[in-house]
């Protein structure tokens, strides 16, 4: 299964922004009276930074680092000066001391953070994540900074990027392969059958029967309706439109249609059969109230799409009269003489 991310979604995963402004400082580093009577509870100024320092950093990016005195400048500075400590070189070795595992699991437990795989939080997550990729076609960038972001307000620890790449991955393919079931199963056999046909080359002619029925007439004359009508028939009689299609997400059919109409007749032949008929399906779906993008009907002709505007008899009728000068007429007599 391919896992495609942006990797500007992953710059940002579980890391510090490349600048820590003033407002980030304040929303992210800020101790409050509970906080630093926690902190003070140490009995070394090194004790007490490296607790403080693990609290903002599990706030910030969401895991505990491997190093926790690897924070940026300004943020241990920032916590420094709220704990009175003025020497911040102090925090040197609180990486080897065990202590640190202890104020890690206490602040795990004070403040309700919880690993990626607990139960039921992962369950309730996948959930989550299974929603959104069947509501919506999303990208699996998309749908990674949002399941991101959902770990964060959550306060479930971050897993490494692989494991939720694949995770969202997983997903996005669980999401699509139901969608097609599901397209599959309300069309009945004989449907099925002549869809499949539509993607075969008749003898003799030069395009399949999918890509004539895509290429609808729009010339502006009696006969370009005609042929329009009649294509708009054929279409009708393949029996697509008695489908009912109202329990899928609209916008996941949609983009099976898109697709189904910018690919090559060539490429929807070359899928599985259940993605092949489910694109086909939800490209020839009759078009409703809340879909009519989905080209199954007649494309407008020209002198629908601009009417012609009716001749008025102001527009027809020439000027009957000379305009009127603005200004008053010069005086011949008045001309200056060279």
């Amino acid at each position: 299964m391919p896992v495609v991310v942006d990797p500007a979604a992953l710059a940002g995963y579980a890391a510090f922004p490349a600048e820590q402004d003033r407002d980030w400082l304040g929303r992210v580093c800020h101790l409050g009276t509970a906080e630093l009577e926690q902190a003070r509870r140490r009995t070394e100024d090194r004790t007490r930074l490296g607790y403080a320092l693990q609290l903002v950093t599990v706030r910030a990016i969401g895991t505990f680092l491997p190093d926790p005195t690897a924070v940026p400048a300004p943020m241990l500075a920032a916590v420094a000066s709220q704990l009175g400590v003025t020497n911040s070189g102090v925090l040197e070795g609180y990486r080897e001391l065990a202590v640190r595992w202890r104020h890690t699991a206490e602040i795990r437990e004070r403040y309700g953070y919880r690993d990626f795989t607990a139960q039921p939080g992962h369950f309730l997550f996948t959930v989550w994540l299974y929603r959104q990729a069947w509501a919506d076609d999303v990208g699996p960038s998309v749908l990674f900074r949002a399941a991101h972001r959902h770990l964060l307000a959550e306060q479930i620890l971050l897993p490494g990027h692989s494991v939720l790449a694949r995770l969202v991955a997983a997903v996005r393919d669980r999401a699509a392969r139901r969608l097609h079931n599901r397209l599959v199963a309300a069309a009945p056999a004989e449907l099925v059958a002549r869809l499949d046909k539509l993607l075969l080359v008749p003898d003799g002619a030069r395009r399949s029967e999918l890509d004539r029925l895509r290429r609808p007439p729009f010339t502006p004359t009696i006969a370009g309706l005609v042929r329009a009508l009649e294509r708009l028939a054929e279409v009708r009689a393949l029996g697509v439109g008695e489908c009912d299609l109202s329990g899928l997400p609209a916008r996941r059919v949609t983009a099976l249609a898109r697709y189904a109409d910018q690919a090559w007749a060539t490429q929807l032949a070359d899928l599985g059969g259940t993605r092949r008929v489910a694109t086909l399906l939800a490209y020839l779906q009759r078009p409703r109230r809340r879909d009519r993008h989905l080209r199954c009907g007649v494309r407008r002709p020209a002198t629908q799409r601009h009417p012609p505007r009716p001749a008025t008899p102001r527009r027809g009728a020439t000027r009957l009269r000379p305009r009127r000068r603005r200004g008053p007429r010069p005086d011949a007599g008045s001309a200056r003489r060279p």
